[in-house]
This record gives C-alpha cells, structure tokens and sequence, in this order.
C-alpha cells in the first residue's frame, strides 16, 4: 500500500497537522505501507519528527508567491491549483493507494486535480464549513448537533469519521493510559508546555502567575528550548523540547498548554487542562471541549495578566471536585487508539487476525463507550445511556465475579468487541457488542464462536440469549450459529444445545 501525505509544518502553522500525520503514518507502515510525505513547507526543527523507516520525504518547489499566504485560512483558486501541479510532477509515475491532505489551504479544488492519481482519497480537517472531494473525511473534535449537516460539503460515498474515538496522537499515550488510575487526586505537580507554537511571552507570563504564597509549594514541569532564569522561588525543572511529552505528562496532576493536537494528548493520560487558543482554529474547538466539562478555557493571550492567570489557578485548585470531574470526562473522552482505530478502517485486519482475551480492569472505558454508542443503545433493552459512575460500579462487580466470564475480541491488539458469559448452574447467557468501526464483517458469528472455546463449551448444558425484536443483525447471527428461536413478550430468545455445538462449528 503506498501512501502520499500532503501537509505543511512551520511555525506559521505549527506542527500539528505533522505530528498526527506521523503517527497515522507509522501505524500504516507497520503493517506493510509505504509512506511519501510532500510538502512545501517544513522548518529545520521539525525535521526530526520524520525519521521513519519505510518513509520518503520531498519538498515542493519554493515559489514567492505562497509566502505571503495565511495557512489557517482556504488558498485561493489560483494557488491550489499550482500546489497541485507541483504534487502531480511528483507522483506522476507512482502508484498511490491512499492520499491524506492535512492542510487548511487546500479543498476540493486541489482534491479534484488529484483524484485520477490516487485510489482513495483522505481529508483530516478541523474545520467542518469546506466542501471536499474525498473517501474519508476525519475531524477529530467535538461537534455541537447544531453542525452534523456538514456532510452536505462531502460526496454522498464519504465515510466521515468523527470525534475524539479517531483522535490522532502517539501511540506512546495508549501505552502509558493502560495504567491511568481513575480517583480523587489534588494538585502538586504541573506540566507546562506550548508545543511548536510557543510564544515566550505567555510561556513568561504563566510561570510569573506561580510566583505567589499560594501556588509556590506546586512543582512546575515546564518544557520549552528557551530556560528562565526568573522567578528563583518557584519550584521548577526546564526541559528541551522532545519527539514525545508523554513520560512528562504521566508524571504531573494539571497542565498548561495550547489547544490543538496536545490537548488529546493530555485528556488520553486524564490530566485536566487550562488551555489557550494560540491560533484561529482553536477558538472554537476550545469553546466545545470547555462546554462539555473537559477543560479550563482562556480566550486570547496576547492581552492577558499574570494575575489573571494567577486567579484562575487557585480557583482550579479550590474546586478540586470539579476537577476531579473533568478528569474522568477526559479518560471517558481520548483513550489514545484513534490512529489504530483508523489504521484498522483504512488498512483492515483479516478475521485470521483476531483474538479473544480476558478482560482486565483497564478495559472499563472500552465497555463503557460500547455500551453507550447510539446503534447500541438502540438494540439494547433498556434504550438508555449508562452514566459512568453506575457503569464503573457495575463493570468491578462483574469481573470479580466467579459467576461471570469477560472477554474483549481484538483486531491486531485493537479492542475491538466484547463477549459476556453469566453462568446459571450448568447454562450460560451471553450478551456481545462490536465496535461500530468493524460492523459488517461478519465478525459477530466469530466472536461467539471463540467465545465458547474459551469457556469450553462441552462443560454447559446451553448457551442462551435474548434479543431484542429489531436487532436484526444479532438475529442473524444466532439463526446462522444454530440456535433455535422463540418469540415472546415482544422479543427472541435464543438456545443453543450442546448435542447442536460441533455441528453447527464445523460450518464457520
């Protein structure tokens, strides 16, 4: 699978748009792709962050007239039209499987002047009010309802992934979130950080707002190439800027930093945020991720006081239930699998791939956001979403359980589904759910049929279920399996024998 990356990574534009197309590249290498980033664009600082096997690099031609162009804004016709001319003298020759645009200038104008040139085509953006040319469109914000007509910018076919479940960051934050502890926690430890954008004069403004009585006592991690010597009586340790912030961000309570693509980041490690918009796109975003309690928001910064900030820290750290609150909202939110999410839409696993395993404790968010998905209240029987605090409850008494077996299906260690035996003396009833990402494969009769090797079927008398009258596809399901169907009080119940089991297996 060959792949073609089209973005820009400056100070003007900072190096988001880089650092999520690096890490979707990457999990799509590992599994056999082929990656060719283009760009026009691309500071010495941030050349490091491209050392990838498996990877080319090749910078456009420089032309005067793209300097004076404002990237958080559309190109003009004109423009696009020329960047595309130059991409097309690049992989004019070259098979292309997959081309990914991250980059605010560009929409279906340059998208149209490619579409012979590549397979499939797509488009990660911020921004909802373009009209694109595309197979994939992905946002990964939060979007008021007021918005979801945006599809009407898309054609008919594109398959729109939407929200933080497909947020891009590092595959390092899913790796440090298995051992994120939901409790209560006050605040000693603060994290700092600007990323690519940084502006020295706010990053000076924010440690000076910690030189009080009140806050003196917090430890501040502050990254930045630029060490102040101010402020002696605050507690503080400097480090340069780095391909990752993860281990520094596990290590803190609360952080500072600027909106975009280290806002996940911080949410997937449950670290609630104050936050500032450096750019135009990250207003808005910030808006949302303020309304739906999941961080401190401070619009502006060119403007803003020391004592400003100064309040607002000691009225985050007074409230700490409120903080506390935001922190599970933040966990629930990013679970740090949306590059694999996406790697596993646009590069699928075979069902030769998948496997069942036990569930563990850190699997509680997984569960919680299968439960809760819109299809899957809908076949539920009780059509409601769960809240966490029942779920959480709920979910520790069910794996500790002696009555109860759990497994999660995954798809190249992507969870992926669940599956749920309750034992009833020598019967068990099941209950299953898959990821709305990896519906329609057919997926269901497999992991029903690994379930009952795991739990050694021959050992039960009956496997049962019930179904809930519209629930078409597990319907489907269970009729293919071999289990035998009854109809009362307006939903399916369903068994399945023993004596029925090898059979019915042979046939999978």
């Amino acid at each position: 699978m060959n792949i073609i990356f089209r973005l820009d990574a400056s100070k003007n534009n900072g190096i988001g748009h880089l650092i999520r197309c690096k890490s979707l590249a990457s999990s799509l290498i590992n599994r056999g792709a082929k990656a060719h980033f283009i760009m026009r664009y691309l500071d010495m600082e941030f050349k490091k962050f491209l050392k990838m096997r498996k990877c080319k690099v090749t910078i456009l031609p420089k032309r005067k007239i793209f300097s004076k162009l404002d990237h958080e804004n559309l190109w003009p016709k004109r423009f696009q039209k020329i960047d595309a001319i130059d991409t097309k003298k690049i992989i004019s020759n070259k098979e292309i499987d997959l081309l990914v645009i991250d980059h605010y200038g560009l929409n279906s104008i340059w998208e149209k002047a490619l579409t012979k040139k590549a397979k499939k085509i797509m488009v990660i953006s911020d921004y909802l009010n373009r009209r694109h040319s595309c197979d994939f469109f992905l946002n990964q914000n939060i979007v008021k309802e007021q918005n979801l007509n945006f599809n009407q910018n898309l054609p008919k076919k594109c398959k729109i992934l939407l929200g933080p479940k497909y947020s891009l960051i590092d595959k390092s934050y899913a790796n440090y979130r298995k051992n994120v502890k939901i409790k209560n926690k006050l605040i000693s430890k603060v994290f700092i950080s600007f990323g690519g954008s940084e502006t020295p004069k706010l990053l000076e403004k924010v440690i000076e707002s910690f030189d009080c009585n009140i806050l003196r006592n917090l430890r501040l991690i502050i990254v930045s190439n630029n060490e102040l010597k101010k402020f002696p009586k605050i507690k503080k340790n400097f480090y340069k800027k780095q391909k990752t912030l993860t281990k520094l961000i596990n290590k803190s309570d609360f952080c500072i930093g600027a909106g975009g693509i280290s806002t996940w980041e911080r949410m997937c490690l449950g670290k609630p945020s104050l936050v500032f918009s450096i750019s135009k796109n990250q207003v808005q975003i910030c808006k949302d991720l303020k309304n739906k309690n999941l961080i401190y928001y401070v619009k502006g910064y060119k403007n803003i006081k020391p004592t400003f900030i100064r309040k607002k820290i000691i009225s985050i750290i007074k409230n700490i239930k409120l903080f506390n609150e935001k922190k599970l909202n933040n966990i629930i939110t990013v679970d740090g699998l949306g590059v694999s999410r996406v790697t596993e839409i646009l590069y699928p696993s075979f069902s030769k791939d998948l496997k069942l395993r036990k569930t563990i404790l850190s699997d509680m968010i997984n569960y919680y956001n299968w439960v809760n998905e819109k299809d899957a209240i809908k076949s539920s029987f009780n059509n409601k979403q769960v809240h966490i605090k029942k779920h959480i409850k709920w979910f520790k008494k069910q794996i500790m359980s002696k009555k109860t077996l759990m497994f999660v299906l995954e798809a190249k260690r992507l969870p992926v589904g669940q599956i749920r035996f309750n034992l009833t003396n020598k019967n068990a009833n099941i209950d299953y759910s898959l990821d709305k990402i990896v519906r329609g494969r057919n997926w269901g009769k497999k992991i029903i049929d690994l379930g009952l090797k795991k739990i050694n079927f021959s050992k039960f008398n009956a496997i049962n279920a019930e179904v809930k009258k519209n629930n078409y596809k597990s319907i489907s399901v269970f009729n293919k399996l071999g289990f035998t169907q009854k109809f009362f009080k307006n939903k399916y119940f369903y068994s399945l024998y023993k004596k029925n089991y090898i059979v019915e297996n042979d046939k999978i």
